[in-house]
């Protein structure tokens, strides 16, 4: 895919919400028009975001040293996670970096707010939950760090295996198994986001079907009410004409 190509989807993820879905199927157009049908079926399976993952990406355009913060403080709690299931490090130093991650959300919480409100979004707590928690995956998860960075997270995320545990305690060693159990927690994970995401891309495929033809009736039904309101207008006209006649006649 060309590097314009590139661009022109990133773009689509700095567009205010309302206006991705129209930006989406106008580019894939175009690209289908160009004869690049590979590229036109890829921005056509983009998902419209949710408002928690488009305000991530908006903080991700409009406040990239909090994000370089998170994804720092993330890069620190996991390699404190690594350490600990190895047997390795100390309890306390997982708390300083989970601490240190907490610090980093709950900054872009409050800046998240803040651009919710000047946006038109109700920050509601159910909403601002979400961002915090799929800011919390995508610090940890080596798949999404670079969306997160470059704003172009798809989906939201839920924090996975012990990386959410915020009290977590460390036994003084654990045994080789947990790390394996704790690698297969993530690949499941992952395999579970996947599979979500592609729930999720059929069901709004399947809204934007549905809401396409609620519009097209709606302008049908316009159309004909239109018509309905011009056809009485005559029609009245007619009639006040014939009584004016009527009148002159009498």
């Amino acid at each position: 895919m060309s590097t314009r190509t590139e661009r022109e989807i990133d773009g689509l993820f700095a567009l205010p919400l309302d206006e991705f879905t129209a930006g989406r199927n106008a580019l894939a157009r175009r690209l289908k028009q160009d004869g690049d049908a590979e590229a036109a079926d890829r921005v056509r399976g983009l998902a419209k975001p949710t408002v928690p993952v488009w305000t991530i990406n908006q903080l991700a355009r409009n406040e990239p040293a909090a994000i370089r913060s998170l994804l720092s403080s993330g890069a620190a709690l996991r390699k404190a996670q690594e350490r600990a299931l190895a047997g390795r490090g100390g309890s306390d130093a997982l708390r300083t970096a989970q601490a240190e991650q907490r610090d980093a959300v709950r900054d872009l919480g409050d800046r998240a707010r803040t651009l919710l409100e000047s946006s038109n979004h109700p920050p509601t707590q159910a909403v601002l939950e979400r961002i915090t928690r799929t800011l919390e995956a995508a610090a940890l998860d080596e798949e999404n760090r670079p969306l997160l960075k470059a704003g172009r997270l798809a989906m939201e995320l839920e924090p996975a295996g012990f990386g959410s545990l915020a009290g977590f305690s460390i036994p003084a060693r654990q045994p080789a198994s947990a790390a394996g159990d704790e690698l297969a927690a993530r690949r499941r994970q992952k395999e579970e986001a996947k599979r979500h995401k592609r729930e999720l891309q059929e069901r709004v495929r399947e809204l934007e079907r549905a809401a396409s033809e609620a519009e097209r009736e709606a302008q049908r039904s316009e159309k004909a009410a239109r018509e309905a309101r011009e056809a009485a207008e005559e029609a009245r006209a007619e009639a006040d004409a014939a009584t004016a006649e009527l009148d002159a006649l009498s």
